[in-house]
């Protein structure tokens, strides 16, 4: 696009900071696997028309676990 300046985003650089893990700054560590299921997750909220296929016990189990994962983290 002619014309088009790229601006630097004033306080930016505090998103990329490296964090200490000292403060309970709301961080939450989450496995390759966890992210799945969030983007999953996330993506059927986007989307509800799609057809998914059923979660296998195992899979329900594990979906509940990171689940009640997350909700500690909210409850501290």
């Amino acid at each position: 696009m002619p014309g088009f300046k790229r601006r630097q985003l004033e306080g930016s650089e505090e998103l990329f900071r490296a964090t200490t893990g000292d403060d309970q700054s709301g961080l939450v560590e989450l496995s390759v696997e966890d992210l799945r299921w969030v983007l999953d997750g996330l993506q059927a909220l986007r989307f509800p028309e799609r057809a998914r296929s059923r979660l296998t016990i195992a899979q329900f189990e594990e979906l509940g676990r990171l689940q009640e994962r997350l909700r500690s983290y909210l409850e501290d």
